[in-house]
């Protein structure tokens, strides 16, 4: 099982946010308040299928709107339905008073390569049409707002809903190969499989 790490998950959700946010500025993508909540939520669901801890420890929930991390629903709510074009996520260190921008370190490539999966896979989607992702039937969301909504939408639910979503994309033997050499790749290698997994699926749509 992987274990927190210096260079390694869980991070700060406002890592994770500002990573968004970055990409969203080099690519000259607008990413209002409600994309970066999906954005995130999707970068943690596929890294459910990278590693065997969180990607962050910040609670999500089953809002009417959709999953929303309210950590960051407090910071980024000034922003309403605006594009993000400055603001980033700060945290502040209680022993200094010092307010810094969390970031995901450029040595670890295995979180760089799950974030730039998920920009690649949604990050020129507009809103509505991840809307449409984290909404359909099946899905963590819509699963945990029939029982508890607003409820906190569990780990092993959003981990289980994303492993469904590379089986489907991958063939039985893919996937039967991929979970045995899972902890042996290295994150190129492994980017490359999911890649190419989610390519075959968005042609195909």
């Amino acid at each position: 099982m992987d274990e927190k790490r210096a260079d390694g998950p869980p991070y700060p959700v406002g890592a994770i946010a500002n990573y968004m946010l970055d990409r969203g500025t080099s690519k000259h993508v607008s990413v209002t308040h409600l994309k970066l909540q999906k954005l995130v939520y999707m970068a943690y669901g596929w890294a459910t299928t990278y590693f065997e801890v969180p990607l962050f420890n910040s609670r999500i929930e089953a809002w009417e709107d959709g999953p929303v991390v309210p950590d960051l629903w407090h910071e980024f709510k000034p922003f309403g339905d605006k594009p993000i074009k400055d603001g980033r996520s700060f945290e502040f260190d209680v022993e200094t008073g010092e307010r810094r921008i969390p970031v995901v370190p450029p040595n670890d490539a295995r979180t760089h390569e799950v974030l730039d999966l998920a920009w690649d896979l949604y990050g020129t989607d507009p809103a509505w049409k991840l809307a449409g992702r984290t909404h359909g039937p099946g899905t963590p969301w819509t699963e945990t707002q029939k029982k508890a909504p607003g409820s906190v939408i569990k780990h092993s639910i959003i981990a289980t809903h994303f492993h469904s979503l590379l089986q489907e994309w991958m063939s039985a033997d893919e996937y039967e190969e991929y979970e045995a050499i899972l902890d042996t790749i290295s994150a190129d290698e492994m980017a490359e499989v999911q890649a190419e997994a989610a390519i075959r699926s968005i042609t195909s749509e």
